[in-house]
């Protein structure tokens, strides 16, 4: 059920010491702007929060938020996560908690002044209810016509479904079309579960044909690409067909459910579609929850990386996927920050095999008529053995795997010739470090070299001047790495391998990580505090090394000689 905050906005009070900043002009005479020659115009303040203004739907949410702190529920709380911007939309199981939820929410918003109407319900006993308590609801689910739009979606109070609105689009057809429209329409079919993304994303990909020709904006479409995206257009009415249940599962009772998640990629697409599996008295059952897709770039990309990207993709949505194509799963390194942000999300024994037959993410990697998506069981309740009651995967399926991606993978990353680069930059270090011992000066220094040479790479965009702070960052963070390199070769190696620090490293205790700018820095549990960046994870330095007596040194002076504790908590 849902409902609608009347006068949202306009209920929220401004105070008079702010309301200058919400001016407006107005005339005198009949609220006509009269020339300032003739009657003066007058400037008038805003009194309440107007519904223009970005940061209102902000105050909205910091005003309810605030009111329902006088609550101490925990239902409360709930409610406030109800909430999208002036409307309340929730799920319930029973007509008792559905009834309980209404008198709860209506009274606690009263009582701030807000008034919550246009109640709408896919259930006909709490319609009914609200007719015989005179409830402001509109609807009637006994009409199978009767929809709802909620969050841009359609939904069928009737059938309990929802769909994806296409809007004027099937007015397009016999336009002229280019690449502005086409892009226009992109626009129009907002699909945010992903529902239509195999359909959806034959369109994108035309888009991006027009990039790759690189056509002018208002420049009409080449034969071949107009006569393909008319066929498109040609299968958009058929999107009215497709409904998904709004509820995942009929049975409300509460049983172990599951979340699988499939990944795939194909030249031209990656992403992941995810789906519930639960068990109820014997009986197995799997719904639709969500879908990604994201086109390859333009820069051609080999399918190894493409499936790691995908593989990504599904590891942002949950913890534990499964996965399509095992070579993802064989590479050491590849992509150092997908990888280990992968490894952060997810737990390896909990990724699988699925073979591509069977999946559906290469549906949306590939695309299908709209016809074909309307009756494809696959994308719409995931593969057949997802409902079978011995779920198992075959993870052993080395013949589809390239060993060459693999190859060229490992070649890219462990470069012979790595010794005497990091012999080479340690002694650059040392030179440099022996020049002075003012760490201002020392990076200073830095930044002008790299100035130097971003200057003769890119001619057209020099840069003079004092030293930007920006600079000065990029400068520090590559001094330090340089040094950390020097000094914790095989501790990074190993952690570049994904491997654990070794037991007789110094660094074993710390739990150390690489982080994005290839810092090593201390991890444990402070992760979880609300401590800043640099207090959570401390940067490693080398003991009796003279950058780290330098930094010392520059603290101790800029806080006016600290004590060694005072000292070492700024520094930290």
């Amino acid at each position: 059920m849902c409902a609608d905050i009347q006068r949202a906005f306009l209920e929220i009070g401004i105070k008079e010491n702010d309301r200058k900043y919400l001016q407006f002009l107005w005339g005198q005479d009949n609220g006509i702007c009269l020339d300032l020659e003739g009657q003066p115009i007058c400037a008038l303040n805003m009194k309440r929060v107007p519904f223009e203004v970005n940061c209102s739907p902000f105050i909205l949410a910091a005003t309810i938020r605030t009111h329902l702190k006088k609550y101490p529920h925990l239902e409360v709380m709930q409610k406030l996560n109800d909430l999208h911007v002036d409307d309340f939309l929730c799920s319930v199981e029973t007509l008792p908690k559905a009834k309980e939820y209404y008198k709860d929410a209506s009274q606690i918003l009263k009582e701030a002044g807000i008034n919550l109407r246009k109640w709408v319900t896919s259930s006909p006993d709490l319609e009914r209810w609200w007719k015989n308590n005179k409830v402001d609801y509109r609807g009637c689910v006994a009409e199978s016509e009767v929809t709802q739009k909620v969050l841009g979606l359609v939904w069928n109070l009737h059938l309990d479904c929802l769909k994806v609105d296409i809007g004027n689009i099937s007015n397009m057809k016999g336009t002229y079309l280019s690449k502005r429209s086409v892009l226009s329409i992109c626009g129009m079919l907002f699909d945010p579960l992903g529902m239509l993304t195999p359909f959806t994303v034959r369109m994108k990909l035309l888009l991006q044909n027009t990039w790759e020709r690189d056509l002018k904006w208002d420049e009409a479409l080449p034969p071949d690409i107009h006569e393909t995206f008319q066929s498109w257009l040609d299968e958009v009415d058929t999107v009215s067909q497709i409904s998904l249940s709004r509820p995942y599962f009929l049975n409300t009772e509460t049983e172990p459910t599951e979340i699988h998640i499939f990944s795939d990629a194909s030249p031209k697409a990656y992403g992941c579609v995810a789906y519930f599996r639960k068990v109820t008295d014997g009986t197995i059952s799997s719904s639709f929850i969500v879908a990604k897709c994201r086109l390859a770039p333009l820069k051609k990309l080999s399918l190894a990386r493409l499936e790691l990207m995908g593989a990504l993709v599904s590891a942002r949505f949950a913890n534990y996927p499964p996965l399509d194509k095992q070579r993802s799963l064989r590479w050491k390194e590849f992509v150092r920050n997908r990888v280990r942000e992968i490894q952060e999300k997810t737990n390896r024994d909990h990724w699988n095999y699925c073979r591509g037959k069977t999946n559906p993410a290469d549906k949306l990697t590939r695309g299908l008529s709209i016809h074909a998506l309307v009756q494809d069981d696959v994308w719409w309740h995931g593969p057949d053995w997802l409902t079978s009651q011995n779920l198992s995967f075959n993870n052993s399926a080395d013949s589809e795997i390239n060993e060459t991606d693999i190859a060229d993978e490992l070649t890219k990353n462990y470069f012979p010739v790595m010794t005497v680069t990091e012999y080479c930059r340690n002694d650059f270090i040392d030179n440099l470090l022996s020049i002075t011992n003012d760490y201002t000066k020392l990076i200073r220094i830095i930044s002008y070299v790299f100035r130097f040479a971003a200057n003769c790479r890119f001619p057209e965009s020099k840069k003079f001047g004092p030293v930007k702070a920006d600079e000065r960052i990029r400068a520090e963070n590559s001094l330090i790495r340089m040094v950390q390199e020097g000094k914790f070769q095989e501790e990074i190696k190993d952690l570049k391998r994904g491997k654990g620090v070794s037991n007789k490293s110094k660094l074993s205790s710390l739990n150390v990580f690489i982080d994005e700018n290839g810092i090593l820095k201390v991890g444990g549990r402070l992760k979880h505090s609300k401590l800043n960046v640099y207090s959570k994870h401390p940067i490693v330095l080398p003991t009796n090394h003279i950058l780290t007596t330098n930094i010392l040194v520059y603290y101790h002076k800029k806080y006016l000689h600290l004590g060694a504790q005072a000292l070492l908590y700024q520094v930290r």
